[in-house]
């Protein structure tokens, strides 16, 4: 009997000590996103066992992947990527996604999942806190693909993205934008997340991914944007990442 009280006290002091180091490192992301958060990130995709049509994640290999990319120092893992299938996922597959990845050993690698509007609120709430009890520092979040495709207003985004802006603010981890039209079905443009970072919950946004075709339209467009000069810009696009790292030093704030 002692002996399991003693386990349960080692146990609740490693959760205690977890979360306060994420907590401590998403504070720092969002005091300084430009200094502090990483400017690699990695699309995790989800290998997969199992035959079709609905396969299931392998968690054996979801650790050596993630701890591979740890070993060759990946700044930042997003798991539950968009273009990796996270779209796709119902949230129980989504929650088993992230605990899952909490086997790995990723060392000072970041651990980002993906988040999306048309999940409801209940949903969003259990996956925020299953990210936070698996050791995650920042929740992403695009469009939701409830929208008007194509045609959502950067007030509708901004609307739809807001609650869930908030929710991972509220949880002590830092927030991500992302835009992804291929997946969402509508931009995330540079005036819609200013409109985000003006509002309520705005304050804890540090960075945004912008996984879009045209550079000059789409990424270059953020780092010109004053609002955003505080915020981390994170290119999506191998062939575009020469173009950004010239570019950002130039609008920093």
């Amino acid at each position: 009997m002692i002996r399991t009280e003693k386990r349960e006290l080692l146990a609740d002091a490693q959760r205690h000590y977890s979360a306060n180091l994420v907590q401590s490192r998403a504070a720092k992301f969002i005091s300084n996103p430009i200094e502090n958060f990483p400017r690699d990130t990695v699309a995790c995709f989800d290998p997969c066992k199992g035959e079709m049509p609905r396969r299931e994640l392998d968690d054996d290999m979801l650790v050596k992947y993630l701890e591979k990319l740890a070993e060759n120092d990946a700044g930042a893992v997003l798991i539950a990527a968009s273009a990796g299938g996270g779209h796709l996922r119902t949230v129980d597959e989504l929650d088993h996604w992230y605990r899952a990845s909490a086997k790995a050993n990723v060392g000072t690698t970041v651990k980002v999942g993906l988040l999306r509007p048309e999940d409801t609120r209940e949903d969003n709430l259990r996956l925020i806190k299953t990210m936070k009890e698996s050791g995650f520092e920042c929740g992403f979040i695009r469009p939701g693909t409830d929208l008007p495709k194509g045609c959502a207003t950067d007030q509708e985004v901004a609307d739809n993205m807001r609650p869930l802006v908030q929710m991972i603010g509220d949880a002590g981890l830092a927030v991500g934008c992302y835009s992804i039209s291929g997946v969402s079905g509508n931009q995330l443009t540079p005036d819609a997340l200013a409109n985000l970072v003006s509002g309520k919950g705005g304050d804890k946004i540090a960075a945004v991914k912008v996984t879009e075709l045209d550079y000059e339209s789409t990424t270059l467009k953020f780092l010109q944007h004053e609002t955003l000069s505080h915020l981390k810009i994170v290119q999506g696009w191998d062939q575009n990442l020469c173009k950004a790292f010239i570019d950002g030093p130039k609008y920093d704030a």
